[in-house]
């Protein structure tokens, strides 16, 4: 029997907008039922409790599932999947495709799927349709992980380079806060799974994971967009 958070019984209580005309409203625990659903039907298997962040009274909600298959057998990594939704039509319901590095539950999101239409008449019919359609597309990115993950491990970085990526993250890309830049310095020099050598010296796969710890407390509403910016920027930066 799966464990409900109390953060999912405060989102699943909360009163939805007055459907009108043109608009229906997708509530979230309909969204969170349908993935369930339709996770099942692809084949995997929901790992660990939901989590969630949620913002303006949890009228903006972004939650993750670790999922499990049998063909996702990295030691390290398995598959994550981000959903965010919105009752006040700021953002039209989505989905991310991405990894779960294991030692950390640290994410990586490569790719965002949005429902074309902002909760309009018939909104539960589409996004259960488009929920199906998008898991079809798990194995691919999850490789894609895969492949990144092993490009970064092969490439070193010292202090300086890792001082200047975390400035362009923060200064040029706005994917983190000052907060999470004050957050990033602590983890690159003392993480203990992903920090520096003695030598100053990390593997561009750890300041990558250092990044995304710091974006554990981004906003519900650019959660997921926080993840995949940070990876289109590391990935053109070296061109993996």
């Amino acid at each position: 029997m799966r464990k409900i958070t109390e953060d999912e019984k405060y989102l699943r209580g909360i009163a939805l907008p007055e459907k009108t005309r043109t608009y229906e409203p997708l509530g979230h625990g309909v969204q969170i039922d349908v993935l369930l659903e339709e996770v099942d039907r692809a084949g995997f298997a929901v790992d660990q409790d939901l989590s969630f962040v949620h913002a303006q009274d949890g009228q903006i909600m972004t939650g993750v599932m670790n999922l499990l298959h049998p063909d996702a057998t990295d030691p390290d990594i398995g598959i994550k999947l981000g959903f965010m939704n919105s009752l006040n039509k700021q953002r039209p319901a989505s989905i991310a495709i991405g990894g779960n590095v294991f030692i950390c539950t640290n994410g990586m999101f490569i790719g965002e799927h949005v429902l074309r239409k902002k909760h309009c008449n018939g909104v539960f019919e589409e996004y259960q349709s488009y929920a199906r359609e998008t898991l079809k597309f798990t194995g691919d990115h999850y490789l894609e992980v895969l492949d990144h993950k092993g490009l970064m491990q092969d490439i070193t970085i010292n202090e300086t380079k890792s001082a200047e990526l975390a400035g362009r993250l923060f200064w040029q890309e706005e994917v983190i806060t000052g907060q999470q830049l004050k957050l990033l310095r602590g983890e690159v020099k003392n993480s203990k799974n992903f920090g520096m050598d003695e030598n100053g010296y990390l593997s561009l796969w750890d300041f990558y994971n250092n990044v995304t710890e710091t974006l554990k407390i981004s906003h519900a509403k650019t959660y997921i967009q926080d993840h995949i910016r940070l990876h289109d920027f590391v990935t053109y930066e070296f061109e993996l």
